[in-house]
């Protein structure tokens, strides 16, 4: 049915609320009709009866006719309701109790929809007052406002989320191993692999250094690594340019072995949550599973805020809704404070990264870096051009154990971190933390000649 511009479905919305009485159920028993909110309903009176359910669902009262009434008068909402007679007939006319989960999707392609039109009204008249200083804060809230308008559709389906009785959760039908292996990304760390599962699917994930120690180097050969075992997988940068970011991987591996895969840089400067969503929602359904995003520091909120910790606080809320939207493993690389508390020559703590109350919070894998070599005196003002390592460790994993000081071996001709020998592990463990650790390892010859 049509009403104007607005468009709705008065016989999915009544069997709803018809079955949820003839059935005397709870709407949150239904997972996908719990999903509804009150603005999903087109037709005001079934608003009124859907607030009654969730206040008498709420007092813990049985579900009838009988209850609601009573709510509704209590409410003031009788007449809004359409009256005691539309009410009961509601039962009545409902088609199939059972399907109203399959009733509660319609419903919320339908309020979808009429969001999506007030939001292109809200749009279309705002661009008719267009200047050149407003046109980049149109296009970031133009994007963010259908982002936004697109949050009914957005709602987990009743198959994934809801409410679950223990029959159904533990049931024959249910493989928690299948379950539980679907949701971790391999990083190509053998040690994070092993011990921790990977990249966790659904959430948001972090990668923290300090800048030039190696996050993007760590995070394309996690990338490359992703792609080479048929993983479709995004790498976004707000800095560098994919014809850099193409170069590097090429040191790692062959163009011809990458040419065919499915995997796809966004070179984006001014990124923001919603812009982010726009370029992967198509990649998803292509497959896409694992998400970097380089260069935090540079993402922009969609909305305005008052100062820097309020914009990211913005930005974590709203990569970690992304996440969970599109089903995908999101790794952010962030930097660190530069503050002198802690050793530069040992891994960061969890604390040192920036904004860390609001990252570390939303974040459910937080993985530091910590690579000393660069920064040693005997090296100020040159490149460091052999082979040597680097520590990290897994400071948040809130899927799992953590993970406290791993080692690998950073190669500069490559750009890339490969696993170390044995040997070179051994000393990596051993000269941890201690003052110029490797000029005794390079007067032996070790990894200097490497």
């Amino acid at each position: 049915m049509t009403n104007g511009h607005s468009v709705y479905d008065e016989r999915a919305e009544a069997a709803i609320l018809g079955g949820c009485i003839l059935e005397r159920r709870v709407p949150l028993e239904v997972p996908a009709v719990g999903e509804l909110r009150r603005d999903d309903f087109y037709l005001e009176k079934h608003r009124a009866i859907w607030e009654a359910m969730i206040y008498v669902s709420a007092q813990g009262q049985p579900l009838d006719p009988v209850t609601l009434r009573q709510c509704l008068r209590q409410l003031g909402k009788m007449k809004a309701a359409g009256g005691a007679h539309y009410l009961v007939g509601l039962a009545t006319e409902c088609p199939a109790g059972v399907e109203i989960g399959r009733y509660a999707g319609i419903v919320r392609r339908y309020a979808a929809a009429r969001l999506l039109v007030d939001v292109a009204r809200g749009i279309a008249a705002k661009g008719e007052k267009l200047t050149v200083d407003t046109v980049d804060d149109f296009l970031d809230r133009a994007g963010a406002d259908i982002i936004e308008a697109q949050e009914p559709l957005r709602r987990s389906t009743a198959t994934t989320r809801g409410l679950w009785d223990f029959g159904r959760l533990f049931g024959p039908e249910q493989s928690h191993e299948e379950q539980k292996a679907s949701e971790f990304i391999p990083t190509g760390i053998y040690e994070i692999d092993r011990d921790c599962g990977g990249w966790p699917v659904s959430v948001m994930s972090i990668i923290g250094a300090l800048p030039s120690v190696g996050k993007t180097a760590l995070a394309l050969s996690c990338f490359a690594h992703a792609v080479e075992q048929g993983i479709p997988a995004v790498y976004a940068s707000c800095e560098d340019k994919a014809s850099k970011l193409a170069h590097r991987l090429v040191k790692r591996s062959r163009a011809d072995d990458l040419r065919d895969r499915k995997a796809w840089i966004l070179d984006l400067p001014r990124l923001t949550p919603s812009r982010l969503r726009i370029h992967l929602a198509p990649l998803a359904r292509e497959g896409v599973r694992l998400v970097f995003v380089d260069h935090a520091q540079r993402l922009r909120p969609d909305r305005k805020c008052n100062g820097r910790t309020e914009e990211v606080e913005s930005i974590s809320n709203d990569l970690c809704a992304v996440a969970a939207d599109l089903n995908v493993a999101l790794v952010v690389l962030s930097q660190l404070t530069r503050s002198r508390e802690w050793s530069p020559l040992k891994t960061p703590p969890i604390g040192s990264l920036k904004w860390s109350k609001a990252l570390t919070e939303d974040a459910r894998f937080v993985l530091m870096l910590g690579r000393a070599e660069h920064q040693l005196q005997s090296n100020a003002g040159r490149r460091v051009d052999y082979r040597h390592p680097a520590w990290f460790d897994v400071a948040k994993n809130s899927e799992g154990p953590t993970l406290i000081r791993g080692v690998l071996m950073y190669e500069p001709k490559t750009f890339a971190f490969v696993p170390p020998t044995s040997a070179e592990r051994s000393q990596a463990l051993a000269a941890y933390g201690q003052p110029e650790p490797w000029e005794g390892v390079r007067r032996g010859g070790t990894f200097g000649d490497l």
